[in-house]
């Protein structure tokens, strides 16, 4: 059963990088990976835990970009080189 779940939750890790990429057959290869921390709006917990940044860290992210919550986001990105990138819903 634990190696059950460590399958589901490799194949989950392994969606979220593949949908961030577009699903480029060997992207995640040649060009790292960036990690979706918000989609539509909603924290994607599970990769904002592993990229071990707080829900506040988040908040302030969007503070400093100018953004007044999360609602306001369309996809929030840490990038390989640890910056956090910011597309809002109505750009």
């Amino acid at each position: 059963m634990a190696a059950e779940q460590s399958v589901q939750s490799q194949q989950r890790r392994e969606q979220l990088i593949d949908d961030d990429l577009g699903h480029q057959p060997g992207a995640k290869f040649v060009e790292g990976s960036t990690i979706v921390l918000v989609k539509n709006g909603r924290i994607v917990h599970e990769a904002r835990k592993r990229a071990m940044i707080s829900e506040s860290g988040l908040r302030e992210a969007l503070r400093q970009d100018g953004n007044a919550g999360m609602g306001e986001v369309k996809i929030m990105k840490l990038q390989l080189s640890g910056e956090i990138s910011i597309v809002k819903r109505y750009d």
